[in-house]
């Protein structure tokens, strides 16, 4: 039993010697433990702060990297900005040289044109006395040449399509014509009255003056009022224009001068045929007609009045006119209303006739 008992001991104190080796075991694996634990927890410490500092190197890095961005555009523009300043540089500097050269250039002429000047001067109080004698006698010689009888011209264009030719013609007529009766005829004066189917343009019997009187003032007035007629497709009517015609010449001229010209100018290419809309004379139209000649006949038969009649025949009115032979004889009748009126049937003899109105009747030259 000693034996059992020394064994028992000696186990007991085994038991007791392995149990503390294992306490001792135990408490240095909890150090360990709390010595891992504490340096994982500084190693993510570690780990965050690097996190946060890589965010904010990122961050710093974009920022950096646009930063260089805008220096490099900035650059690139300021290398264009330059390289067009040196291209405006270059050229002001030529231009300035040019401009050094006209300096140059402009003093020696200004010298030159001084002495000139000296010159001219001279020369102008010489020409000073020359012009007021030339006046004087430019004066004189104005008095001398109005000395033509006086001439008063009413214009009765047709303003329908048909008439365009005719109306160039009137145009150049009386541009020409400007250049010679303001100057001859003691007292020149102009109206015009546009028909269709009535009047429709009206330029008020104006007296028409040389250019050294009024600066061609009242000449470029009648023309500009020509040149702005216009052509629209209509009927015609006769009656309302001579009408308007007599009344404005009666109220213009209402007593008898015999050396007054007076003339209507009328133009057209077709007669009072169209008073009803229908092709042809009617028996109507043809009574109108017996009263408007009556009417021209009772005006012309007082003083040196009359009527240039023109008829102006187009392609139209040549090949489907039914009415065209009574037309041309209604202007015929019109050019025949006393013996200073004429019929014409072309109108480039415009000119001629109406400077022949004018004329003494034994100077005048053929129709």
């Amino acid at each position: 039993m000693r034996w059992l008992r020394v064994f028992l001991t000696s186990a007991v104190d085994m038991l007791i010697i392995l149990m503390a080796f294992f306490f001792v075991e135990l408490l240095r694996t909890e150090q360990l433990a709390d010595m891992h634990q504490a340096r994982a927890e500084t190693v993510q410490g570690q780990l965050d702060e690097e996190q946060r500092t890589g965010t904010a190197l990122r961050d710093a890095n974009e920022e950096l990297t646009e930063t260089i961005g805008t220096l490099s555009y900035e650059r690139n523009t300021a290398i264009d900005q330059g390289e067009k300043l040196r291209v405006i540089n270059d050229e002001l500097d030529k231009e300035n040289k040019g401009l050094r050269d006209q300096l140059d250039w402009v003093t020696t002429e200004g010298q030159t044109q001084r002495d000139r000047m000296d010159g001219q001067e001279r020369e102008l109080a010489d020409a000073r006395d020359i012009i007021t004698t030339l006046k004087t006698a430019n004066d004189e010689l104005k008095g001398k040449l109005r000395t033509g009888p006086p001439v008063t011209l009413l214009l009765m264009p047709d303003l329908t399509q048909s008439m365009a030719e005719p109306l160039e013609m009137m145009r150049a007529t009386m541009a020409t014509l400007f250049e010679v009766l303001p100057n001859t005829s003691s007292d020149f004066r102009m109206g015009v009255l546009g028909f269709r189917d009535g009047v429709v343009a009206t330029f008020d019997v104006t007296p028409i003056l040389p250019t050294y009187e009024d600066g061609g003032r009242s000449q470029a007035a009648a023309l500009d009022f020509l040149n702005q007629l216009s052509l629209v497709g209509a009927m015609t009517d006769h009656l309302p224009v001579f009408e308007r015609a007599i009344e404005t010449l009666e109220n213009i001229h209402p007593g008898l001068d015999p050396e007054r010209r007076i003339r209507i100018v009328f133009v057209g290419d077709v007669g009072p045929s169209e008073v009803d809309g229908q092709e042809g004379y009617s028996s109507v139209e043809r009574q109108r007609k017996s009263q408007i000649l009556t009417l021209l006949q009772r005006w012309a038969s007082h003083g040196n009045r009359g009527i240039d009649a023109f008829y102006v025949e187009n392609n139209w009115v040549i090949a489907k006119d039914p009415a065209r032979v009574e037309n041309r004889a209604w202007f015929q009748a019109v050019g025949s209303v006393s013996p200073e009126s004429q019929f014409y049937e072309d109108a480039s003899h415009m000119l001629r006739a109406i400077l022949q109105t004018s004329l003494p009747r034994d100077k005048r030259g053929d129709r």
